[in-house]
């Protein structure tokens, strides 16, 4: 039997932060991380496609976020648009910092080490009188167990499960009496009925507006990629947030390729008599794009303004869990104490990172948050 003050299920961003935090408040606090993987921070050295888009300026407590990052010596830039990178710009170095602080620290860190259960095993009374729980932790293929009186559930969510995110927290919060909200694929991409595979690679900045039932919903601007199934793109993932309603078949989607552009007829009237009806979209749209609205417009002026204006997509779907960059749904946050990350219904217990029920846009909302929630709990595990 392995004894520590507290134990951290997970060593993502939430995980990792909560561990130096609790280690920065309380040098002496005995602490150790359980992460299934063969190392931490595999999602955190994926993220921002190798980048890892740290936090946003637009991001509450930001400011918090970034005074942490350089705490631990991680210098940072901002993109010009508030989006906060490290400074060389490799996610995988921002891993490399974090893992080093916390072995300094003298935090244990287990890898290989799949959490089966957790039991409350006997509750006992803090110096300061609260009431705590003693857990014991199962882990798979070890005869092994570990008790704590403090747990962090920072396992992630469900998206990108190559990277580990499979839903384990989700299992082991529900076990002990939490409320999970339902589980969707958010940030990710969306598949039509149209068949765009002819499109498949050609990107373009545009507008893109989300429909339900006809009524428009909400709306971005950014660069539309076309997949072999659909669309992505930053603005894409941004939008599929809104899609909380089902069918999904009553979404749609239309792209101005040319949102700048009010008088589009009356720009292509003058193109035409300038270029010829033939070349009037050269230089407007990609190729591709070109020639399918010529194909569907049929050489009426009318309809080759309204397609590139208006661009019209109907919804199938949306990318599943292995495009998804986040997960919707999560432990209710009613159950979740906002200052310190412990939960409402077992003392002792505190939840951070994917695994609550937060899903924000791109541009570095959803690290900040984990970041801060990570910060938050290991803070209050050190000190309670």
């Amino acid at each position: 039997m392995k004894n520590y003050d507290a134990i951290i299920i997970g060593s993502g961003a939430a995980g990792m932060a909560a561990a130096i935090a609790a280690k920065q408040k309380t040098p002496g606090f005995k602490l150790a991380v359980l992460e299934k993987m063969d190392r931490p921070g595999l999602k955190v050295a994926a993220s921002g496609n190798g980048r890892c888009n740290i936090t946003n300026t637009s991001c509450p407590d930001y400011l918090g976020t970034m005074k942490f990052f350089q705490s631990i010596g991680i210098m940072t830039r901002d993109d010009g648009r508030g989006w906060i990178y490290p400074y060389n710009e490799e996610a995988k170095s921002v891993v490399s910092v974090l893992k080093e602080t916390m072995k300094k620290q003298g935090t244990e860190l287990f890898c290989g080490k799949r959490v089966r259960a957790i039991s409350q095993i006997a509750k006992q009374v803090s110096s300061k009188g609260k009431p705590n729980n003693e857990f014991e932790i199962e882990v798979d293929g070890d005869y092994e167990k570990y008790r704590a009186n403090k747990v962090l559930l920072s396992t992630g969510g469900k998206s990108g499960p190559k990277l580990g995110t499979t839903g384990d927290g989700f299992v082991m919060a529900r076990s002990l009496g939490h409320r999970i909200r339902t589980l969707v694929p958010s940030l990710t991409t969306i598949e039509t009925h149209e068949d765009v595979r002819y499109l498949a690679g050609v990107r373009a900045k545009a507008r893109i507006t989300l429909y339900f039932e006809g009524i428009p919903v909400a709306a971005e601007d950014g660069e539309v990629q076309f997949t072999e199934k659909g669309i992505s793109g930053i603005c894409v993932y941004n939008l599929t947030r809104y899609m909380t309603e089902l069918p999904l078949d009553s979404y749609g989607v239309r792209i101005d390729f040319l949102p700048e552009v009010w008088n589009i007829e009356g720009l292509l009237m003058d193109r035409e008599s300038l270029m010829g009806k033939e070349d009037m979209l050269l230089t407007m749209v990609k190729r591709p794009l070109r020639k399918l609205i010529e194909n569907e417009a049929g050489g009426d002026l009318h309809v080759i303004a309204n397609l590139v204006k208006e661009f019209p997509l109907s919804v199938k779907n949306l990318g599943g869990w292995r495009q998804a960059q986040v997960t919707r749904g999560g432990v209710d946050l009613s159950q979740v104490s906002h200052e310190t990350q412990e939960s409402a219904i077992v003392s002792g217990l505190f939840i951070a990172g994917e695994v609550l029920d937060y899903d924000g846009p791109c541009g570095g909302f959803n690290l900040n948050n984990a970041w801060q929630t990570g910060i938050r709990a290991g803070r209050a595990m050190a000190t309670r």
